[in-house]
């Protein structure tokens, strides 16, 4: 997750200047809410599973293997998407 939050800080200020700080604001704490919540929940099902797995590793677990490579295409997708902003920024 850290290379989401960094390349998210990049982008903070632009995306306030286009749409104002009021809602600038809120929308930073409805993110991090967000955020938060999914991490909350994944760290529990990591937890419950009393296994040191890995994101893919726990979606094979509980999702089966489409599950799997489901979440490896969603890393590899989030992973391209902080690297062009970190190349835009």
């Amino acid at each position: 997750m850290s290379g989401a939050i960094g390349a998210g800080v990049l982008g903070i200020p632009y995306a306030i200047a286009k749409v104002g700080a009021p809602l600038g604001i809120v929308a930073i704490i409805g993110v991090g809410l967000f955020t938060i919540g999914y991490n909350l929940t994944i760290g529990r099902i990591a937890a419950r599973s009393g296994m040191p797995l890995q994101l893919p590793g726990l979606a094979e677990r509980y999702l089966g293997k489409w599950g799997k490579w489901l979440m490896v295409a969603n890393m590899y997708i989030l992973l391209l998407g902080s690297l062009m902003v970190y190349i835009i920024g």
